[in-house]
């Protein structure tokens, strides 16, 4: 396996319902306009950019390596969409976009998700949070989940596995090559990166009958040597079915593999929207996710009506 296959791996990185869900969250004073600026969160500086109003408020949080422009910019729909239906904030971490460095180094996946609680507090961002993570930044979210469970108020989590990248398996100069790279984007080292797994598994964390929604990627990379693919094919099995994992969660939870690659926001933003909005509807009234709500519309671009 090549370094940048890794990479891309690392982050580039249902059970049925016992009770009636719970009530909606409840209608308090909310932030609105454009918000885009510099705050501090805990002694270092990070960039947060929010538009429009409404609850519950989405914050997106991206994969391994990306700031947050990606979500509010001209090649994506899904923050100006979701921000013409509720409130909804994109950040940088650390090192990232327009936000200051890591105060130290190595900087935790643990760290990361602590720093945006401090942003969106100092922000006057207030909760409930729908949380929108990628990859890595999935990762992050169900950290700040596990730690402030009574905030969130739904999860999307966008090809996120809970389990670690198989760096055991890469050669010595190659897995080098990795940790130089995630190094030089987040902060981090392999020993931490695996520690953000354990950590996750051991952080209790629960939705209740609050809505999830999984997007898993369904293929790997067009264009790639056999003896690449077959191994890719392999690892894209794997991480399918440990998100499976993902939807005991919540006890109102769908699941939908996507016909895109890893990179499904950029793949499928228009179902991402759709997801989002489902979760958002379904945390507003208090009911149960609906599968019908992620269908494509009339003229949706190839690849995002997914697989049931």
């Amino acid at each position: 396996m090549r370094p940048w296959q890794l990479l891309s791996i690392a982050g580039g990185l249902a059970c049925a319902a016992s009770r009636p869900p719970s009530p909606p969250p409840s209608s308090v004073a909310r932030p609105s306009g454009v918000l885009d600026a510099r705050i501090d969160a805990g002694g270092i500086a990070l960039h947060i950019h929010c538009e429009g109003t409404g609850t519950p408020t989405v914050v997106f949080d991206s994969g391994l390596g990306l700031d947050g422009s990606g979500w509010f910019g001209s090649e994506s729909e899904i923050g100006l969409t979701t921000a013409r239906r509720t409130r909804a904030c994109a950040y940088d971490r650390a090192g990232r976009g327009q936000s200051d460095p890591p105060r130290s180094i190595p900087h935790s996946n643990r760290q990361m998700a602590r720093e945006l609680v401090t942003l969106l507090h100092n922000a006057g961002e207030s909760g409930p949070f729908v949380l929108v993570g990628h990859s890595m930044g999935g990762t992050n979210m169900q950290l700040v989940l596990a730690d402030h469970p009574d905030s969130v108020a739904g999860l999307v989590l966008l090809d996120a596995s809970p389990d670690p990248p198989p760096i055991e398996t890469i050669p010595a100069a190659e897995r080098a090559d990795f940790e130089r790279n995630i190094r030089a984007l987040e902060g981090l080292d392999i020993p931490t990166l695996l520690q953000s797994f354990v950590d996750l598994e051991a952080s209790g964390r629960n939705l209740g009958d609050k809505p999830l929604l999984v997007l898993v990627a369904g293929r790997v990379p067009e264009g790639l040597p056999a003896h690449i693919a077959e191994q890719a094919r392999a690892d894209l099995a794997k991480r399918q079915a440990s998100q499976q994992r993902l939807t005991q969660l919540s006890t109102n939870s769908l699941l939908r593999v996507v016909d895109t690659g890893h990179h499904i926001p950029h793949d499928a933003p228009a179902l991402v929207a759709r997801a989002i909005t489902a979760v958002v509807d379904a945390a507003r009234s208090g009911t149960r996710l609906d599968a019908g709500r992620l269908e494509p519309v009339e003229g949706a671009s190839p690849g995002e009506a997914g697989a049931p």
